[in-house]
């Protein structure tokens, strides 16, 4: 079934409800300090983040310990290498990253089952970039064999540890996409000039082409749900601004899903399909049950994708307020608006974070004595049953 397209809208007032949502407990995380991003969280607590430049380039994964505590890994030095933002945390504790050893790029691999890092990547690659992992800790990357030439893609299976080529030639324009099942998803530019969306089955180990968009496309990082869905940005030949498509697994239709004056990017999907967005400023969520698209707020620290997306359809998001800013949240199932630190709220809260059940992770940063500190805070999902 077809989506509409819209042009910009204007938040209505009626969407500013009552603060409907909660959560039990609001607390920092004891030896976060100094956290200079917040990558990504997962559903068994682990938390990924990058340390700030009192200690740069450090890679830190902090797990709960069973006894209401954490343990913090610096997983980087495991393996004499620089750390990144440039960085995937599998729902199994495995960790992907771009770093450097020895001067050179390489793709590195944490493995949480023995706790060792390794290096993924042989020496004399070439410019490897941007690695994604699946929920069993396959990864894939992309390396460029020349500065202005496409991309290879490549593929880590970890049962087994080889690195398998998946593309025939330096043919991919964008970075893979990869989901829990290990699937991944890219694009590439075929002989005849228009290009090919991608899909490798990690079950069947075998690629094929889901659809063709024409010459003269521009495209951008594709990303895939758990279901195979796939969206990216494209700028389509001879209108120059990049707008939202979809690919829909189901019937393998294609769909434009924006289509206005301001360039959408940093997409993220949960595992319902649901599709959250920006534009500018502008925070959009798509509910694809309803296939209605919903503009959630204008909130320009959001600019740089920091918003996130929980399979609840809930979405948290970093809005400026003066000189600072606060994380807030919007549930799609009750329309409602929350503010997660309530009556002493930080000065800077951002990187917001959220796990399939709804626990909100969120770097604080606030100044005493003159000094500036940062710490993560993780908001525990109250639910309330009828």
């Amino acid at each position: 079934m077809p989506f509409p397209t819209f042009q910009k809208l204007f938040l209505s007032a009626s969407l500013m409800v009552l603060p409907q949502l909660a959560h039990a407990e609001v607390l920092e995380i004891p030896g976060s300090d100094d956290v200079n991003i917040l990558i990504d969280v997962n559903d068994r607590g682990d938390v990924l983040w990058l340390k700030s430049a009192a200690a740069p380039n450090t890679l830190m994964k902090t797990s709960p310990d069973g006894q209401g505590g954490y343990v913090h890994v610096a997983v980087n030095d495991m393996v004499s290498a620089t750390g990144s933002a440039v960085a995937s945390l599998s729902s199994n504790g495995d960790i992907t990253w771009s770093g450097y050893a020895s001067g050179q790029p390489h793709i590195f691999f944490y493995d949480d089952s023995t706790g060792t890092a390794s290096q993924l990547t042989p020496p004399g690659t070439v410019r490897p970039w941007g690695p994604v992992i699946s929920g069993n800790g396959d990864a894939a990357w992309t390396t460029q064999p020349s500065l202005y030439s496409n991309m290879h893609v490549e593929y880590y299976t970890k049962s087994d540890g080889l690195i398998t080529r998946l593309t025939a030639s330096a043919s991919a324009v964008t970075q893979p996409a990869m989901n829990h099942g290990g699937d991944a998803f890219w694009f590439e530019k075929s002989g005849s000039g228009d290009f090919d969306l991608r899909k490798y089955d990690a079950e069947a180990q075998t690629t094929s082409t889901l659809l063709v968009r024409p010459i003269g496309t521009t495209l951008r990082r594709v990303h895939a749900s758990e279901s195979g869905d796939v969206a990216w940005i494209e700028v389509v030949a001879g209108e120059g601004i990049p707008d939202l498509f979809l690919y829909d697994a189901r019937d393998g239709s294609v769909e434009r899903i924006t289509n206005s004056t301001h360039e959408e990017n940093n997409v993220q999907f949960n595992r319902a399909g649901d599709l959250v967005w920006n534009a500018v400023g502008d925070i959009w969520f798509l509910d694809r049950r309803t296939q209605q698209p919903k503009l959630i707020d204008s909130a320009q620290a959001a600019n740089s994708g920091n918003f996130a997306l929980s399979d609840m359809g809930e979405t948290a998001w970093s809005d400026q307020v003066g000189l600072g800013s606060e994380v807030r949240l919007f549930s799609n199932a009750t329309n409602s608006y929350h503010d997660v630190v309530g009556v002493e709220p930080y000065q800077i809260e951002n990187h917001p974070k959220m796990n399939a059940a709804g626990d909100l992770y969120f770097r604080v940063e606030w100044i005493t004595g003159g000094v500036t500190q940062s710490r993560i805070v993780r908001a525990t999902r109250q639910f309330e049953c009828n």
